[in-house]
Formats: structure tokens, C-alpha cells, sequence
């Protein structure tokens, strides 16, 4: 067998290997868009709209921040999910400094931070991996406002 077939065989067997992982991360994935659906739905209830969805995959204890623009006076809801391989999932706000000003942090896979600001101004989410039983875990998280 020749050098180039021998290559052709590898990057197929390595392609059929990747599929199954390939299809697994999109189940996951819709696991997690189906849970935010379900949140817009029942905040959209309470009178706020959808501003932001932040969709990703962490290792367990891993953690990662975005800022936002959030305007005083307006009320903010964060929302956040995970898939079936986690089981605890944290989102705290902190202000421009990095000071913490609101979290949740319950043992508990759908952490929900509601905050109005006094000032505006730019504001960091926090997300947290606090349990994941199979790296990495899929999660997300809504930004609803009213």
C-alpha cells in the first residue's frame, strides 16, 4: 500500500471517528437553545424582551466573562442553562472593577441574576462551570430587559 493511500485511509478513519463527536456537540447544543427558548417564553410572560444569547462549552470549574452596556433605570434579567453532563452552573455580575454586585450561585443548573443598575455604564457576566461531569459542558445564557 502506497504512502498516499495510506494518508487517504487515516483521514477517513479520523473523519468517521469526529462524526459521532460532531453530531453529539449539536445535540447538546440544541439541549441548551431549547432550555433559553423555554426562558424567553416564560420572561417574555413578565413583560421583558430578549436583548443577548451567549451560547459555549466550558470544562468543569472554568469560567468566563463578557461586558455589556447596561442602561440605569432599565431592569435586567440574566438567565442561564446547561446541558445534561452539568449540573451546576454559576453566573455572577460585576461592575466595571470587577467587584461583585449580584449573583447566583445556588447548587443548581439554571442560575438566575436579576439587576437595575443605578448608574450606567459598562457591567461584566461572569459564567462558571461549578459542575460538569463530562468536559467539556454546554451552556448558555439570555440577557432579558424591560
Amino acid at each position: 500500500m502506497n504512502n498516499a493511500l495510506r494518508r487517504l485511509l487515516l483521514l477517513l478513519g479520523l473523519a468517521f471517528l469526529a462524526a459521532p463527536s460532531a453530531a453529539s456537540a449539536q445535540s447538546y447544543a440544541n439541549t441548551v437553545w431549547d432550555q433559553l427558548k423555554r426562558g424567553y417564553d416564560s420572561n417574555q410572560s413578565q413583560g421583558f424582551s430578549s436583548r443577548n444569547y451567549i451560547m459555549g462549552r466550558l470544562n468543569d470549574d472554568a469560567s468566563d466573562t463578557w461586558s455589556f452596556a447596561l442602561t440605569a433605570g432599565m431592569t435586567y434579567k440574566f438567565w442561564g442553562v446547561c446541558d445534561g453532563d452539568c449540573s451546576d452552573l454559576d453566573i455572577a455580575l460585576l461592575d466595571e472593577s470587577g467587584t461583585e454586585l449580584e449573583s447566583d450561585v445556588l447548587t443548581d443548573d439554571n442560575p438566575i441574576v436579576e439587576f437595575r443598575p443605578k448608574k450606567s455604564g459598562t457591567y461584566k457576566v461572569k459564567v462558571t462551570m461549578a459542575a460538569c461531569s463530562t468536559n467539556p459542558c454546554f451552556w448558555g445564557f439570555a440577557i432579558f430587559q424591560k
